[in-house]
């Protein structure tokens, strides 16, 4: 029992998130935090020109995310070319958020390091969000390809709903 004992007293040190560790050395507070601001520049970037190429696929298909027809001219070979910019820029977006999550966590951890938990933990399921509904954008590419126009509307009606609904309501 007394075994058992110091394996419980080890795990209350180990998530008690008030305490800091004395060996530890606060980071570079400026490397962190530019690291975080460049990062979330670089989303920024990348999350306008996938949503641009990702409207732009949608024109040139002639169609609406709900599947009627906006023009009869179907550009499928355009469309195309959107939507692979679109899926490399959403997967940009995904690995460049985890580091901005370790950056966040560095930055944030020894100024205060339950918000530092929470920040990082958000950005983590914001990035799991986003790389979660990435395969719907595939989908819709491949659909553009058999020119399926009822696979590629309801591809990118669940990309949506999973993109701009829920990951960027946590973002």
């Amino acid at each position: 029992s007394n075994g058992s004992n110091n394996y419980g007293s080890m795990i209350e040190e180990s998530i008690d998130v008030r305490e800091e560790r004395a060996d530890e050395k606060p980071p570079d507070l400026r490397s962190a935090a530019l690291a975080t601001g460049i990062g979330i520049s670089l989303i920024c970037g990348f999350g306008g020109y996938g949503e641009i190429s990702r409207q732009r696929a949608i024109k040139d298909l002639g169609i609406d995310l709900y599947g009627a027809e906006t023009s009869s001219l179907h550009n499928y070979e355009r469309a195309a070319t959107h939507l692979k910019a679109a899926c490399y820029s959403f997967f940009a977006i995904g690995l460049i958020d985890i580091f901005v999550a370790l950056a966040l966590y560095q930055w944030l951890r020894f100024v205060h390091r339950p918000l530092a938990i929470i920040t990082s933990c958000l950005r983590l399921v914001y990035t799991t969000i986003t790389l979660a509904v990435l395969p719907n954008l595939l989908t819709a590419l491949l659909a553009v390809y058999a020119h399926d126009t009822n696979t590629i509307s309801t591809s990118l009606r669940t990309f949506e709903l999973g993109w701009n609904v829920t990951a960027l309501g946590i973002f």
